[in-house]
C-alpha cells in the first residue's frame, strides 16, 4: 500500500505540474488538456479510495491519530486539487476563464506547503 501512495504521488505530481507549467502556453493545449485529466483522474482515484478502504490502511486519510488536524489539512488541499482540475473541464465556459486559474495557484501553493511539511513532519 505504501508503494501504491508513493507511485499516486509521483504520477499526481508529474501531471499536475505538466498542467501547470503548459497552461499558458498555446501550443502545449494538447498536453495541457490531457495532464488535466490523468490529474483530475488521480485525484478522484484517491478520493474513491478514501471511502473504500478501512481506516486503518495506509491510503486512508482517517488513519491519523497523533496528528489529528493531519488528515483535514489533507483532505481540503485534495479539495482544492480536485476543483482546480475539475474547473478546466470544457463545459463551464466563462466561469472557467477566472476561477481555474485562480484555484490551480491555489493548489499549487497548497502542494508546496504540503512537501514542505512532510519534510518537516517525516525527514530524518
Amino acid at each position: 500500500m505504501i508503494a501504491l501512495r508513493r507511485c499516486w504521488h509521483v504520477a499526481l505530481a508529474a501531471a499536475f505540474l505538466t498542467a501547470y507549467l503548459t497552461g499558458d502556453v498555446g501550443s502545449f493545449g494538447t498536453l495541457h488538456f490531457a495532464a488535466g485529466y490523468v490529474v483530475l483522474a488521480a485525484l478522484t482515484f484517491r478520493l474513491g479510495a478514501e471511502f473504500l478502504v478501512p481506516a486503518a490502511a495506509p491510503l486512508s486519510l482517517r488513519r491519523q491519530r497523533r496528528r489529528r488536524w493531519l488528515g483535514p489539512l489533507a483532505a481540503s488541499m485534495l479539495v482544492v486539487a480536485l476543483a482546480a482540475a475539475a474547473s478546466g473541464l470544457p463545459f463551464w465556459g466563462a466561469l472557467a476563464e477566472k476561477l481555474h486559474p485562480l484555484l490551480s495557484d491555489l493548489a499549487i501553493a497548497l502542494a508546496g506547503g504540503h512537501m514542505m511539511l512532510m519534510l518537516v513532519l517525516f525527514a530524518a
